[in-house]
């Protein structure tokens, strides 16, 4: 798998890469995201959920809300 060309579909630009290293580079670009985002809000105090596209929105919803809930009453 060699370099893919990526045409601008808004402006004449084109970026050549290779797709493989272009995905390693946002994987753990976006790793380091969400870490940084977990230890904010441990941090601050803020609850954090990870809800992937994929989820149910409606049954992540009800175990973020049972797992507050019961915190809550922990403390």
């Amino acid at each position: 798998e060699g370099p893919t060309r990526f045409e601008g579909i808004e402006v004449s630009n084109h970026l050549s890469c290779n797709p493989k290293a272009l995905r390693e580079g946002y994987m753990t670009a976006l790793e380091n995201f969400l870490a940084d985002l977990r230890h904010g809000c441990a941090r601050d105090a803020i609850d954090y959920a990870l809800i992937r596209t994929s989820d149910s929105l409606d049954a992540a919803l009800a175990a973020f809300l049972c797992r507050r809930v019961s915190n809550t009453r922990m403390n």
